[in-house]
This record gives C-alpha cells, structure tokens and sequence, in this order.
C-alpha cells in the first residue's frame, strides 16, 4: 500500500489532472471514456477492465489502429467483447472504428498476431454474442477512427477522457484539424508511451533502445500530443508500468473465478504472454495498457509528477525518445508511482463479469 504522504501527492496530482467539478461527478456517474487501442493482448485487456467497470466508466466509443495488430482482427475482438458484456452485463453500444494510419516505424510483423489469437478464445465466441457482432460489423466497418474520435469528443455534452494504450496518431490528427475545438472538450488524455529515466524497449538496427514503441510507431505523432498546452495529459512511460509484470503467479488467479466469461478472456490473454518470464527475466510482458486504463477507473492508484517531455523526431540512434525540457509548460503529467497491489486487485475484481452459469447459449 502507499503511505500517507504518497496519498496526498496522490490526490493533489489528480485534481490537476481533472477538474474539480468531474471529481465530484466521478463518483456520482460513470465518466464518458473513449478507448483509443492498437490491438494488442494488453490493449484488448485494457478495453475488458474498462467495460468490467461500467458503474465508474461509459465506454463512448473506441478506435483501432493497425499498429500491434493486424487491424481486421483487433476489430473483431473489441466488438465481440462489447457484444458480450453488452448481452450479459447490460453495458451501452458504442461505435468502434478503424484509424487510416500507417507508422512512420511499423511494430514487426511476428509482433501482431495476437489479436487473432484472442479472436478466436472460446469465451468471445458463444452464438448469440457473435451473432450480434456479425449484425452490426458492417455498419462499423464505415467508421474511420480518427474522425470518430474526432467527433465522438466535440459532440459530447460532457468532456470525454481519452485513454490511449496505443500511437497517438489519432490524438494528433484531432489536434492540428480542430486545435482547442477538440481539446476543450478533452477531460484529460490519459496516455500508455515513453521511457523517460528507464531503458526503453526499441531495439531496431540503428536505434540505441532508448525509444519505447508506442511512441517510436510515430514519433512526430507524440511530439505533437505532448507539446499540445491545451491538452491535459497523463502520462504512463515505462517507468511505472515496469512495476506490473504479467507473470505466472499474477494469471493463474483467475482459475478461481473461470466462472466468468470476462475473467476466462483474460486469464487466457495473459496466459500467452507468461513465457516471456522465462525467456527473458529481467524484461518480460507487462500491463502496460491495463495499467493505463486502471487509473481511468480509480485516479488514486497513481502518484504524478508535472514534467515538460519532447520527441525526438528526427532519423538517428534515438528516434521516438522520450526527453525531458524545462520551462515549456507543457500540461502533462508523468506517473511517478503506483500502487501495485491495488491494481492487480482492481484487475481481477473487474473480470467477474459475465457469469457463465447465467449465459445461455
């Protein structure tokens, strides 16, 4: 658990973070939350805590990038678990749509098939939930995610957080189209990118493994999002989501609550990642995104600290790094600490959703 003075700097972050008008809300009405993702075990997982929490968050839409995924399949599995908890759990319909991006540096191929995996976990895949999946793809199909973002956030009557656990291609689209006509209505971005005084996790030829790949995908992107003085940011690099590992121990709790649908998803998701504890010791998978998304839901989780970063974006050894600079003011705020045992605690009270007993065929 966190000490008390970390709680104080804890709640001080949060009110810069977000007005003090939302905080009272926040605990009155679920938040309207737009999930911007790009595919991947930990995103798909970030997007399941989400709807796992519908008394705390509305999911209001969400967009696909082709990034970590190959995008058609990232696709399905966001609207099969929105079918799913929709069915089971009561949660809203929301829009889903895929982004027009290409990466300036593309995540390697080998890298992108999780998504195909998860399409096919039995648990996403009962009859009726796909059924109406396959009434509706069509219709989303038409959504470009950019401009659903977009338009998702300038529409809404209240102001939209935005969690990002992939590139922030579609942030920076929004901006230099609309500038403060988008980010205005912006609660705060809420943003999974960077390795700011750890190591980050691109090892390219030519690159010195400073970059970490959300920000690397497109580097000009984030240095957009991050100079943008308009837009509240928070910011989950490296350093703090170093502290949540997805190891044996972590996946194997969700064998007690295989009675939920929500959990067997994520159970399963995770337990492809675990071998990574094996091949690699001191750098294996963790909930870089569901980390992120965690604090939409509960803000206290998380000690931030004001911090002006910058992009490199230019073509050398650090491309995509994530630096400080002083004195821009920038709006931003990078997680300092976390507390990690209440996160993972956050993680499995939220997958029991969806009980299967309860879930007819």
């Amino acid at each position: 658990m966190l000490l008390q003075n970390t709680w104080s700097l804890s709640v001080v972050s949060f009110s810069q973070a977000f007005s003090s008008s939302s905080f009272s809300e926040m605990s009155l009405v679920p938040i309207p939350v737009f999930l911007d993702h790009d595919g991947g075990h930990d995103d798909l997982v970030a997007l399941a805590l989400l709807l796992g929490n519908a008394d705390k968050v509305k999911v209001v839409g969400c967009t696909v990038t082709d990034a970590d995924c190959f995008k058609e399949h990232a696709f399905n599995v966001t609207g099969k678990l929105m079918t799913l908890m929709h069915m089971e759990e009561g949660v809203e319909l929301f829009p889903i749509g895929v982004t027009s991006f290409s990466g300036v540096n593309p995540f390697p191929s080998e890298w992108r098939w999780s998504a195909k995996n998860m399409e096919d976990l039995p648990c996403v895949n009962i009859p009726k939930h796909d059924a109406m999946w396959s009434t509706l793809k069509e219709q989303y199909r038409n959504c470009v995610g950019e401009e659903l973002l977009a338009n998702t956030v300038m529409q809404s009557e209240k102001k939209v957080t935005i969690c990002v656990t992939g590139p922030l291609s579609s942030v920076a689209w929004c901006i230099d189209k609309y500038g403060e006509q988008f980010t205005n209505n912006v609660e705060a971005c809420v943003i999974m990118g960077g390795a700011v005084d750890v190591k980050g996790n691109v090892f390219e030829e030519g690159r010195d493994g400073s970059a970490e790949w959300n920000i690397y995908w497109d580097p000009p992107a984030a240095e957009t999002v991050f100079s943008c003085p308009s837009l509240k940011k928070v910011v989950f690099s490296l350093d703090s989501t170093n502290s949540v590992p997805v190891i044996s121990s972590v996946v194997r709790r969700f064998g007690a609550q295989n009675d939920y649908l929500l959990s067997q998803f994520v159970g399963s998701a995770w337990a492809s990642c675990t071998h990574y504890e094996v091949m690699r010791p001191d750098d294996c998978y963790y909930a870089w995104d569901v980390l992120t998304a965690a604090y939409v839901v509960d803000p206290q989780l998380a000690v931030l600290d004001p911090v002006d970063l910058r992009v490199v974006v230019t073509k050398s050894a650090q491309e995509g790094r994530s630096q400080r600079i002083d004195g821009h003011g920038n709006n931003l705020l990078l997680v300092r600490s976390i507390d990690r045992d209440g996160f993972y605690e956050l993680v499995y009270a939220s997958m029991k959703k969806a009980l299967c007993s309860e879930c007819s065929i």
